[in-house]
């Protein structure tokens, strides 16, 4: 699945290519892709309203029309925009532009969604106002995160709640994990301060470094003028299981916490929960 680095690079590629064009035609191949809409009334939004702004939230593309209307897509497990069609199978969705260009959505599994609302009303969608702390925004802040932390929830599975950190996946709650020297089946109240410290900082570390390297292409991600991503090529844990760990050469273990989970048994330790953990009572913040 698409994680936060993968959507900001699509996002970041969707500005240069498509931002100011018209819409001419909407081809919906995949009926089931429309959430609350009819086809005529994706028509009545979109035809002839030019794109004015794309944004990102947690793993959602906006598409602000000139309408007032917005197009929200929701990248499932292996959506992606492209310039070209790759496979007619996979296509959901087709965007004709005024100039003669396509956006296609290549849409494999079928697991993507496409919204359609007034653009001052997108954030009150369900599926955008459930969404938790959105790192490189105001709202991502220690405070919020420590609060996070008061749960006796395995931190793996609670790194990948959308509903409390926007944007994070599998690939990425792994290698903050390695980073921090956490077990993925450690309980976040369980943690201790520079444990949780560490978590919070690296999120926004090895975001700001996938998206340098435009995203990992670990699995089927492509930007949309289909070239792969780099940052695959400095994943410490994430798909390498039975490869020595860099740091101190035990192989990388695989297990399930929340999907497959890759982690170091020996940098990582499962540890009993200490005096001064992150539980509530112990807490001054």
């Amino acid at each position: 699945m698409p994680e936060l680095p993968e959507v900001e690079t699509i996002k970041r590629s969707l500005e240069r290519e498509v931002l100011g064009k018209e819409i001419a035609g909407v081809e919906v191949r995949r009926p089931s892709l429309l959430q609350g809409l009819s086809l005529k009334e994706l028509e009545a939004r979109t035809v002839g309203a030019k794109i004015l702004g794309i944004r990102r939230r947690g793993k959602h593309l906006i598409f602000d029309l000139d309408s007032h209307y917005s197009l929200v897509f929701h990248l499932g497990l292996e959506e992606l925009f492209l310039l070209k069609e790759q496979d007619a199978r996979a296509i959901s969705l087709v965007l004709h532009f005024a100039d003669g260009k396509r956006l296609y959505l290549e849409d494999a599994r079928g697991s993507g969604r496409l919204f359609l609302a007034p653009t001052e009303q997108v954030e009150r969608l369900p599926s955008l106002a459930k969404l938790g702390l959105e790192p490189f925004t105001p709202n991502y802040t220690w405070g919020r995160f420590e609060k996070l932390m008061r749960t006796n929830q395995e931190i793996k599975r609670l790194l990948l709640d959308q509903a409390k950190i926007a944007g994070v996946g599998n690939i990425y709650a792994s290698e903050v994990l390695y980073r921090c020297r956490v077990h993925p089946r450690q309980l976040a109240n369980e943690l201790t301060l520079s444990e949780a410290r560490c978590l919070f900082d690296e999120i926004q570390k090895i975001m700001e470094e996938a998206i340098a390297h435009r995203g990992s292409s670990a699995g089927h991600f492509l930007d949309i003028d289909g070239t792969k991503g780099e940052f695959q090529a400095f994943l410490k844990v994430y798909g390498r299981a039975g490869q020595p760990c860099e740091r101190c050469g035990t192989p990388v273990e695989e297990m399930e916490a929340g999907r497959g989970t890759f982690f170091c048994p020996k940098c990582q330790p499962l540890k009993a929960p200490a005096k001064h953990d992150l539980g509530m009572e112990d807490l001054l913040i």
